[in-house]
Formats: structure tokens, sequence, C-alpha cells
């Protein structure tokens, strides 16, 4: 019997690509509550602007997302 990768039927496949998707909506909420920038976002500022940028996200930020 030869190794076959194991397949999941499509609806399954699916399925978690949704679970993983709603996955990162909430977790993205929850960042930028706290975050102005992700962190590939923040690296990539820092660099080109050769300085350290602030990543916590300021009072009025924190409010605009929350209104």
């Amino acid at each position: 019997m030869p190794n076959r990768p194991a397949h999941l039927p499509t609806w399954w496949r699916q399925l978690v690509l949704e679970c993983v998707f709603v996955v990162q909506i909430l977790y993205s909420r929850w960042w930028f509550q706290y975050f102005q920038y992700g962190p590939v976002e923040w690296a990539w500022r820092s660099l080109t602007w050769f300085k350290m940028q602030p990543m916590r996200a300021t009072a009025v930020r924190k409010e605009a997302i929350a209104g």
C-alpha cells in the first residue's frame, strides 16, 4: 500500500478555514486595542525611519476604537 497523504473532505477544509479567519479577526481586534501597529509593520517602520517607533496605542486612538 503506497503512502498517501491524508486528505480532508472539502467541507471540513472550509470549516477550518473559516474558524481560522474568525480567530484572526478576534485576535486583531484585541491587538489593536493596545497597539497601533502590527509587529511586522512596527519593525518595518522602525527600520525605515532608523528610529524605534511607538507601538502602544494612544488614549485618543483607544477611544476611537471603542467608540
